[in-house]
């Protein structure tokens, strides 16, 4: 009996390309929801100081959180098609390899920034910064809300807070500073500071 047939074989750079490009485009779409519901519970699980009256990342901590994984996108795109085109050289391996590791900097910077207000004062930990700045209740020199008004209607916006040593940080009044804003602005009104409000 005789037979005849053929079997495709896919190289392994196919395998790839196939893999890579479609997990790129899963992490460009989903970015922002990624963010979202990653970056505050993990810091919650490595940082999470105790009697906090809130404690989170800020805004900027997102957009790089976000940023990081749009450049993983990014790589795992480019990687796809170097390995697609042969195009696999050293120095090649050297851009691709900085970029997996500028994106793991940019998640490890992401996570490291956040803040948090309890009794003993405001605590930052700044993007580019591995070092919390503590400042106590007493250093703060300075505090001005800021209103938004959209279509007629005056909520919150932000909250700048001026220290001692001239350096200032504005908080987001969110929902979650908003639960926390009694508790700090009886704190600051024993200092002798009056918040100033602005629109």
């Amino acid at each position: 009996m005789i037979s005849s047939g053929y079997t495709v074989t896919k190289k392994k750079k196919t395998d790839y390309t196939q893999m890579l490009v479609p997990i790129a485009i899963i992490l460009i779409l989903g970015s922002i929801f990624i963010a979202l519901f990653f970056l505050a519970p993990i810091q919650f699980l490595l940082y999470k100081p105790s009697g906090e009256w809130f404690f989170e990342p800020p805004k900027n901590a997102y957009y790089a959180f976000i940023g990081g994984i749009l450049l993983v996108a990014a790589m795992l795109i480019g990687t796809a098609i170097v390995i697609y085109k042969d195009k696999m050289t050293k120095g090649m391996k050297g851009f691709i390899t900085v970029g997996y590791l500028l994106s793991v900097l940019i998640f490890v910077l992401s996570l490291n920034q956040y803040h948090y207000a309890n009794q003993s004062g405001i605590v930052i930990n700044r993007f580019l910064s591995f070092e919390d700045e503590k400042y106590k209740w007493a250093d703060i020199t300075y505090a001005e809300e800021q209103a938004i008004v959209k279509n007629g209607m005056m909520s919150s916006g932000t909250l700048t807070l001026t220290f001692s040593n001239d350096k200032s940080y504005t908080f987001l009044l969110n929902e979650n500073v908003r639960k926390a804003k009694i508790a700090m602005y009886y704190e600051l009104e024993k200092q002798g500071i009056e918040v100033k409000r602005t629109q």
